[in-house]
């Protein structure tokens, strides 16, 4: 419908009323854009708060992820360290293998 229509349809439609019923009609409508506009301002601050809970939780989430790789990474680290040691110390590798818990092949590539 083009505004032109519209505002006709408006125009036919304001003949019908008194002036205390076309009254009552613009209060009603009021009512309803306010309330409309209150609901549609009050998913927006909605959807805003969620994104930005969601993005502490996953920037909460990534540092633990981070947290625990460098952990596992400190841990192997050592393993081949100690393994070297061990190695360089003429220890045979399938005991240089228990101690660290690294596979022979791993061990034999230090």
């Amino acid at each position: 419908m083009t505004d032109r229509s519209i505002q006709e349809v408006e125009e036919m439609g304001e003949a019908r009323y008194t002036p205390e019923e076309r009254q009552d009609y613009e209060d009603s409508l009021k009512v309803y854009r306010d309330l409309k506009n209150v609901l549609d301002t009050a998913e927006l601050k909605g959807m805003k708060k969620g994104l930005q809970q969601g993005r502490q939780e996953g920037i909460e989430q990534g540092r633990q992820e981070g947290i625990e790789k460098g952990i596992a990474q400190g841990a192997l680290d050592e393993k081949r360290k100690n393994a070297k040691t061990m190695k360089s110390l003429g220890l045979p590798l399938e005991t240089i293998a228990k101690v660290t818990g690294l596979s022979a092949a791993d061990i034999a590539e230090l």
